[in-house]
């Protein structure tokens, strides 16, 4: 019986290798972070969402199978484990370091690509990419014709695996709409962009399936560093990529050279909009409890208090009507 009292450990397909427990275990206690000590770690999204956590899992894995007696267990197989800016290349007899797929990406999706695209290259009948995630699907359709063999996707659960086939996908949508995804995506939202208020992604690719204007629009926007989904996405196939300094992109060195948010200094919106702002105060009009005030904004016409402190003082308005004159104006008729 094992000696290890915690009660993963005490599974027969763990207790089999003590000794790999341990390293484990040590792993554990001298460099990751556990989110839900001492319960066991059976959430493991959670314990994923520490990044020293992956990093270490990813070091701790690349190490493991670089030993024989791992790699003694691929028999004809190859691996190719991405681990930080290097690829290693492991096979039961060697591992060695593939400097083609050396690469400074930091986003998983569009390293596969890249990956994807350098097994089309080796020889490989066809490329099957597995992810759930729409990004993934998207970066298939747009780099399909760089990659030399057939592709596919695996997604879906356990119980109800799907494999999309990226060939046949890209024949029915045709090379412009799957050339104009990656700008469509980027504009839509993802995650690190944001989304207009009630307009989907589906609408979206209703445009550019019709018009094919908008086809030859988003291709510009997903080619072009105004977007950096779509510019990162792009260069996919890149194995190091030209990351645009911060400053002068919503970001500004101090007098110390730290990085500070550059602020907007213009108004929040066009001026004839902030004049259809208004509020419902009554008797005053004060911070927290006024709408204009907790915005940073005048008081305007269409606000119901017209004596308030709020108010913008202007020369030369001349006779403005207010909400009040219109709805005694309406009553007195």
């Amino acid at each position: 019986m094992s000696h290890f009292s915690h009660p993963d450990l005490q599974m027969p397909r763990i207790t089999r290798d003590e000794a790999d427990v341990q390293s484990i275990v040590k792993l554990l206690e001298d460099d990751w972070t556990n989110p839900f000590p001492p319960d066991p770690m059976k959430q493991w999204r959670k314990f994923l969402s520490s990044s020293a956590n992956k990093a270490n899992l990813i070091r701790f894995l690349v190490a493991e199978w670089k030993t024989p007696k791992l790699r003694d267990r691929l028999n004809d197989k190859q691996l190719y484990v991405a681990s930080e800016e290097s690829c290693l290349h492991i096979t039961k007899d060697q591992w060695a370091e593939v400097a083609s797929l050396q690469s400074n990406q930091e986003e998983a999706d569009t390293r596969m690509i890249l990956n994807a695209a350098h097994a089309a290259e080796e020889g490989y009948s066809a490329v099957v990419v597995t992810a759930d995630d729409t990004d993934v699907l998207l970066l298939c359709l747009a780099n399909y014709a760089d990659i030399s063999c057939p592709l596919f996707q695996n997604c879906g659960t356990k119980n109800r695996v799907r494999y999309l086939d990226i060939t046949k996908l890209r024949q029915a949508l045709g090379d412009c709409v799957c050339n104009a995804v990656i700008g469509m995506y980027a504009l839509t939202g993802c995650d690190t962009l944001s989304a207009f208020a009630g307009r989907g992604k589906l609408r979206a690719l209703k445009l550019i399936m019709r018009s094919e204007h908008f086809q030859e629009v988003f291709r510009k926007l997903g080619h072009v560093g105004s977007s950096s989904l779509a510019s990162c996405h792009h260069a996919s196939l890149q194995e190091h990529l030209h990351i645009l300094s911060p400053v002068e992109h919503g970001w500004a060195r101090n007098d110390d050279g730290q990085l500070t948010v550059e602020w907007m200094r213009g108004s929040p919106a066009p001026e004839a909009v902030l004049q259809l702002l208004s509020c419902n105060c009554s008797r005053r009009c004060k911070l927290l409890e006024c709408q204009c005030m907790s915005s940073g904004l005048k008081c305007t016409n269409l606000c119901k208090l017209q004596t308030c402190d709020n108010q913008p003082q202007e020369e030369g308005l001349g006779m403005m009507i207010t909400a009040a004159d219109l709805t005694d104006s309406e009553t007195g008729d």
